[in-house]
């Protein structure tokens, strides 16, 4: 059994609409038997959920380092203090 890896970014909804539809076609060009492996995180983590509830076990949360959001990433402060006053 092939298992395909599916990483849909959190950031707005495009990726998440065009990795679902590839979902939908992808047995009309894989002709063996095959899973589908979700990740993400947030929101799209709970869209997929909600959209594969029998497929808990392949809907996989991710913490990705973003220092965007600051939770699961570095620290842009400590990063630039650390940038003016190096520390080893």
């Amino acid at each position: 059994m092939l298992k395909i890896g599916q990483f849909i970014y959190p950031w707005g909804s495009g990726h998440y609409s065009r990795m679902m539809r590839l979902n939908e076609v992808l047995e009309d060009y894989i002709k063996e038997e095959f899973e589908v492996h979700f990740s993400s995180k947030d929101h799209v983590y709970q869209k997929l959920l909600e959209k594969f509830p029998d497929h808990k076990d392949q809907i996989h949360e991710i913490l990705m380092p973003t220092p965007i959001d600051g939770k699961f990433g570095p620290s842009i402060l400590l990063s630039m203090l650390n940038f003016l006053l190096p520390i080893s």
